[in-house]
């Protein structure tokens, strides 16, 4: 009876030292200690489960390193794919304002070009015009230079009242004619003056509307860029997803429970005391 009771004292020490350890591992592992162990070393029936304690935070520990590793990239890449996404969204207005003032000035251009070949068509027929009406002016000419020989001719007798009045009249139709010439001249005059004009705004305009779109070509291509670079970004974050469902995968549902192997001493006779040992139960995932 005694030697039963000194047996029974003892295992309840023992047992009293695994569950104070197993108290503090847990009260440290609640707390959020992953890096805690059980470094005393349990009685030999209760030694197993203190390695396989062990090992579990090992384990988990390094699972948890690995997965907050990667949670704190995936938080990067999501902060620039966030950037990256603001930034092409800004781009994006931009170009649209480019192309908005682009097509205003394409508009404005356009009815600068339409106006310009109305000016063009009237200077056309001002010329047109002129051309046709030279006609009188050279009948004119002619007819005055007609009666100027016939008088050569009649140098000998004086200037006959008839000769004298149709030189005069021939030389104010030459005078009228070559008035209305000028007219057609200054009229042309000023509409080429004012094409000039058109044309060298034309070209200027042209000349900034070409610098717009090989601007905005330019920002296009930008974009193309940062859009790959943010497809490799969305790479990255596929692959740090595989990783911590990899890493997360190792902590299944436990639903088998098997004993553990064969103790060749089941009484305890090791350095830790006698005595029966405790079965020990291992769990296996699933």
């Amino acid at each position: 009876m005694i030697r039963d009771r000194d047996r029974n004292e003892l295992e309840l020490q023992q047992m009293r030292v695994v569950v104070n350890a197993l108290d503090g591992g847990l009260r440290r592992f609640a707390a959020g200690d992953l890096g805690t162990t059980l470094d005393t070393l349990f009685p030999a029936q209760w030694e197993g489960m203190r390695r396989d304690f062990n090992r579990g935070l090992n384990t988990l520990n390094g699972t948890m390193d690995s997965v907050v590793g990667n949670a704190r990239l995936l938080r990067e890449e999501s902060d620039s794919l966030r950037k990256g996404v603001k930034q092409a969204a800004e781009t994006d207005a931009e170009h649209t304002r480019q192309l908005s003032r682009t097509l205003a000035d394409v508009g404005s251009l356009t009815q600068r070009l339409r106006e310009q070949k109305i000016r063009a068509q009237h200077a056309a027929a001002i010329a047109q015009n002129a051309q046709v009406d030279i006609r009188r002016p050279k009948e004119a000419v002619e007819t005055a230079l007609k009666l100027i020989a016939e008088m050569d001719e009649n140098q000998a007798g004086p200037m006959s009242v008839e000769s004298r009045e149709a030189l005069s009249s021939a030389t104010q139709q030459i005078g009228r004619e070559l008035d209305a010439l000028c007219l057609y001249l200054d009229a042309l005059t000023d509409h080429l003056g004012t094409l000039s004009e058109t044309a060298q705004g034309q070209a200027d305009a042209a000349s900034s509307i070409y610098d717009d779109l090989n601007e905005t070509a330019k920002s296009r291509r930008s974009v193309g860029l940062k859009a790959d670079m943010a497809t490799l970004t969305l790479d990255r974050v596929d692959r740090q997803i595989a990783e911590i469902d990899q890493k997360a995968s190792r902590f299944a549902r436990v639903t088998v429970i098997v004993q553990p192997p064969h103790d060749p001493d089941p009484h305890g006779s090791g350095p830790h005391g006698s005595g029966p040992r405790g079965l020990h139960l291992r769990l296996v995932k699933s």
